[in-house]
């Protein structure tokens, strides 16, 4: 485990007054403990503490001890369920305040991985005015703040997605002129070529989606079923890539419309100056705001009011945007006041998208 992310979350837990921050998985059931402890490979419960002092104390299944040395940091272990509970009764013991990946009423899925009974666990071993908070403050900091090659990362990628995409759009604009239709899958090979040859990967391939299918936010085309791309449609490319190779690389995510006729339809351009609008109101508020405190939630209610008061509320179907790190979907702040209530703040060195979208079928 790095020192520097010791160090760091002893002085956000000092930050916010809390005791510690207690780790744990059973079996990869809780991949945020096992990204920032880099326990990927146990099978056993196994506890992690960190203290606001900078202390980290480890409890394992005595089985496991072997994997656990490999890591440098002081442990105990434990053989039955009983004496378990002993160890982390011992473990806790002068904890008022912990954190662990729990989220009270499931309001953040996304860090809620610890289950109700562990929960009951450690209250059961633990002194009785013990309070477990959300870890959602702690694992934003930790997994999806960038960092000055992580940023430089991401500006590396984005330069390159936006070649890729002028290369999909005139190969689209070629195939149209030329021989009066192109492909959805034909286009998306062409995307995902490009990646290969630049270092880039991706976790799925690319959107492109054309007329009616383009109405369907994550429709995604494939060999067996893809739809022609036709003169005077709407066509949406979604692409987003990382780079090969580099521990700090963050992800570059862009989607993009376009229209492949003469002059875009009054009611096309009418709706696609209503979402630049929205956009920008988002960015805006920011811009207004920082650096102080700002929540996830409200970006996506100002973006969506505009969309909601002209109409088209019912064809906005996803949150405003999500996080971006290290993973397309990280575990920062979400722009979202739709699909969840996303209370976090958003801290500096975080990415995320603003990506409002109108689906009308």
């Amino acid at each position: 485990m790095d020192t520097t992310k010791i160090k760091q979350t002893a002085n956000i837990l000092n930050e916010i007054g809390s005791d510690g921050w207690l780790l744990y998985s059973f079996d990869r059931l809780n991949p945020i403990s096992e990204k920032i402890t880099g326990f990927k490979d146990a099978s056993r419960r196994w506890f992690c503490l960190i203290t606001k002092e900078g202390a980290v104390k480890v409890l394992c299944q005595s089985i496991e001890q072997g994997y656990f040395k490999q890591f440098g940091l002081p442990y105990e272990n434990y053989a039955s369920q009983e004496e378990m509970y002993q160890k982390l009764e011992i473990l806790l013991e002068g904890m008022q305040t912990l954190h662990m990946e729990y989220s009270p009423k499931c309001e953040i899925p996304y860090i809620s991985k610890v289950d109700a009974g562990t929960i009951e666990l450690i209250k059961s071993v633990s002194t009785p005015k013990l309070a477990i908070l959300s870890s959602a403050p702690l694992v934003q900091y930790m997994l999806s703040t960038w960092g000055d090659e992580g940023i430089a990362s991401h500006k590396t990628t984005i330069a390159h997605l936006h070649e890729i995409i002028t290369l999909a759009w005139e190969e689209i604009s070629r195939d149209i002129h030329e021989h009066g239709i192109s492909d959805e899958y034909k286009i998306q090979s062409l995307i995902s070529n490009e990646f290969i040859k630049r270092n880039l990967s991706t976790n799925h391939p690319p959107i492109v989606a054309a007329g009616k299918n383009s109405a369907d936010a994550h429709y995604c085309p494939t060999k067996e079923f893809s739809s022609a791309i036709k003169k005077d449609e709407v066509v949406m490319i979604d692409l987003w890539a990382i780079e090969n190779g580099n521990p700090d690389a963050v992800y570059g995510d862009i989607t993009w419309m376009g229209y492949t006729g003469g002059a875009v339809p009054e009611e096309i351009q009418k709706t696609w100056e209503l979402l630049k609008q929205a956009r920008d109101a988002g960015i805006a508020l920011l811009k207004a705001t920082l650096p102080k405190k700002i929540m996830g939630w409200e970006i996506d209610a100002a973006v969506r009011v505009i969309i909601k008061n002209a109409g088209y509320g019912e064809y906005f179907t996803h949150r405003t945007g999500h996080s971006i790190a290290h993973e397309l979907h990280a575990e920062g702040v979400n722009m979202d006041n739709f699909e969840l209530k996303d209370t976090r703040e958003i801290i500096p060195d975080c990415g995320f998208s603003i990506e409002p979208g109108i689906y009308i079928p």
